[in-house]
């Protein structure tokens, strides 16, 4: 359910991760989504939730609750804690409808939430996995577009863009080239697993023959079910660690923070462990793979992955909170 506040004859809008409040209704940017109060067309309409896409604006319209209608697009009111919630609308028996909007390079799905935070500026790489089919899957945020080696398409519209990727744990993968950031970074990913792990799997990365310059984001051996950050310099292997109490599906994030220096471990946007550590950061590898050890052929993620990311910067608590509440499953 999406919510936000009506204010009477005012625009509520979340502008790239700006609240804004307006009375222009000319006064919108390309990606932007509001809600508009003072349009009724109907006496049953009491809002109408607007998203600019450049060639057009697209309104959805939101009626009270005391109204009925058969036209699936139509969206409810509903009261959440004094602010205005709205879900899609279907006849008894229909199918849950479906409506996809795109905000700030970001596909929306109908349980997205309206106040959904603008992805930072500092994402490097973001691979949306939407594509359904074929073998390739687009960098929306770079030019590293990967091309997958085996697996399988996963229709699920709680992933991003309605689509994860299924990998086999034995041969599956999928290679970017993608070139790590220098010194401070996030990697972010969704994994879903059905079995328990035991044994070392890579979510995505990248890692040289010689261990100089890793950074991924995986599954341990040393503990089941265990998620790792690790870096790899000249000054050896840092790990941050955390057990995750069960399988499921989780967002991964792994954080370098050169500033201090430490790394982090972060699940379902909260920080679960960090480690100090050592040495220099610059080294940049070009060798990005999802599902599998970066240099090798070993190392392979068995289950779902959705959306893995590169950011060259360390994220905040609340970049991790966003990145998390983004996801149309959490």
């Amino acid at each position: 359910m999406g919510r936000g506040i009506i204010e009477n004859g005012l625009f509520r809008s979340e502008r790239y991760g700006v609240e804004q409040r307006t009375s222009d209704p000319a006064d919108h940017q390309e990606g932007e989504r509001w809600i508009r109060t003072d349009l009724a067309p109907e006496t049953d309409q009491i809002a109408t939730y607007r998203f600019d896409m450049g060639s057009e604006v697209v309104d959805i319209p939101i009626y009270d609750t005391s109204a009925t209608t058969e036209n699936v697009e139509k969206v409810r009111r509903v009261q959440v804690d004094g602010e205005l919630g709205f879900i899609p609308f279907a006849e008894s028996g229909a199918a849950y409808p479906q409506w996809a909007m795109q905000h700030a390079g970001t596909r929306l799905g109908a349980h997205d939430a309206l106040t959904a935070s603008a992805i930072p500026d500092s994402v490097v790489n973001r691979w949306p996995i939407d594509e359904g089919s074929g073998t390739t899957f687009a960098d929306a945020a770079g030019t590293a577009d990967g091309e997958w080696f085996g697996g399988a398409w996963v229709d699920d519209s709680t992933y991003i863009g309605d689509h994860g990727y299924s990998l086999d744990g034995a041969d599956d993968y999928g290679d970017t080239g993608a070139t790590m950031p220098a010194d401070s970074l996030t990697l972010l990913a969704t994994v879903d697993f059905s079995s328990d792990k035991s044994t070392i799997q890579y979510i995505h990365g990248t890692q040289d023959g010689g261990n100089a310059g890793g950074r991924f984001i995986r599954f341990a051996d040393s503990a089941t079910n265990r998620v790792q950050f690790e870096l790899i310099n000249d000054d050896g292997i840092f790990d941050a660690n955390y057990d995750l109490p069960s399988t499921g599906r989780y967002r991964v994030a792994g954080i370098l923070d050169a500033s201090v220096p430490e790394i982090r471990i972060a699940v379902d946007g909260t920080v679960q462990n960090t480690t100090a550590v050592t040495g220099t950061f610059s080294t940049q590898l070009s060798n990005h793979k999802v599902g599998r050890r970066p240099d090798g052929t070993e190392g392979y993620y068995g289950g779902e992955v959705d959306e893995p990311m590169i950011a060259n910067e360390a994220y905040t608590s609340s970049q991790l909170q966003d990145d998390y509440d983004r996801q149309p499953w959490s």
